[in-house]
C-alpha cells in the first residue's frame, strides 16, 4: 500500500513537471498557458497530497 502511495506522489510530480515544461515551451513561442495547463498542475498537486495522505495513513504507529 505504501508503494502505491509513493507511485501516486511520483505521478503527481511528473504531471507538474510535464505541465511546467509545457508553460516553458509555450513561452518561448509567445503562447499563454490555458486552462488545460492549470488543470494539469492542479491535478498534480492533488495527486501528491492524496499520496502523502495515504502514505502517512499506512505508517504503523506501533513501530
Amino acid at each position: 500500500m505504501r508503494s502505491q502511495a509513493r507511485s501516486e506522489i511520483a505521478l503527481g510530480a511528473c504531471s507538474i513537471l510535464f505541465w511546467m515544461m509545457q508553460i516553458w515551451a509555450g513561452s518561448t513561442v509567445g503562447r499563454q498557458p490555458g486552462w488545460p495547463t492549470w488543470t494539469g498542475i492542479a491535478v498534480g498537486f492533488a495527486l501528491i497530497a492524496w499520496g502523502v495522505r495515504r502514505y502517512r495513513a499506512n505508517i504503523d504507529p506501533r513501530s
